[in-house]
């Protein structure tokens, strides 16, 4: 897809599953769950290992979307499926991974299928951990479904908040469309504060149609830009686009939003 209709994916990507957890709860947002660790410290290194260009058509093939490392023995797959849970209309998945050569191929299976019938058409953000059994060092690392190389970030080398606002409390990670996202939640249906990192692909950092401002962050040029139900710091750095973005979930009036200012004050000290 060209660079500006990818961006503007993204981003309506992105709110479209905040906005999924109004109706469904925190749940929706993050991915299972899995607990934001403390944050390690970011290296000097590139975050994107594998970049292999993605299209519409290869999203629904793939049978997972966007993997990050966990340390150097396991990865954090994630993928669109259904709603966590062992009951009617959920989903439980796990994944595993064939090490052969210089290649670490990467499935993900259902392992509880809750059924489709008369549920309610809604994918959820998923993620399941796949242990390896070596360091990954370099290997490749492949989708099973096509055969084909996935989106690959560094975990070791994402940056985090240092500082988080007053009453937002870390809640999940996931990844879709090659990028990667750390979310913390303000309150059971607060808004959302998000971290997106994804693979600098030339893309306009926002959509031509959106008004922005810019500022300086963290020795960039960064785009500014508040819609009705979002407000977002966005620039380029190491060879990924980083976004900072804080987005309502269920309703709340827009000043329940962090001001644009202390966005940008997040985002200068994000580490």
């Amino acid at each position: 897809m060209s660079g500006e209709r990818a961006s503007r994916h993204r981003l309506a990507l992105l709110l479209l599953v905040l906005l999924t957890g109004c109706a469904q709860g925190p749940t929706a947002v993050g991915p299972d769950l899995i607990p934001v660790a403390d944050p390690p410290a970011a290296a000097d290194r590139p975050v994107v290992l594998q970049d292999p260009v993605t299209d519409e058509a290869a999203m629904e093939v793939r049978s997972w979307d966007t993997a990050r490392t966990d340390g150097d023995r396991a990865l954090l797959v994630a993928f669109i499926g259904g709603p966590p849970g062992d009951g009617r209309c959920e989903k439980s998945y796990r994944g595993a991974a064939d090490e052969a050569g210089d290649r670490v191929t990467v499935s993900v299976e259902v392992v509880n299928d809750g059924g489709d019938g008369d549920c309610p058409a809604v994918g959820s953000l998923r993620v399941v951990r796949v242990d390896l059994a070596s360091p990954l060092a370099g290997r490749t690392v492949v989708d099973a479904r096509t055969g084909a190389p996935g989106p690959l970030l560094d975990g070791g080398a994402l940056l985090h908040l240092a500082d988080v606002p007053t009453g937002y409390a870390p809640e999940s990670e996931g990844g879709s469309d090659g990028g990667w996202s750390t979310t913390w939640a303000s309150g059971e249906r607060g808004p959302a504060l998000v971290v997106t990192h994804e693979a600098d692909r030339g893309q306009p950092l926002v959509p031509d149609f959106v008004e922005v401002s810019t500022v300086e962050v963290r020795g960039q040029q960064a785009a500014l830009y508040g819609a009705p139900a979002q407000r977002s710091v966005i620039w380029r750095e190491r060879g990924v686009v980083i976004t900072v973005s804080n987005s309502l979930r269920s309703g709340q009036d827009v000043s329940t939003l962090l001001p644009l200012e202390q966005l940008v004050e997040l985002a200068r000290g994000l580490r």
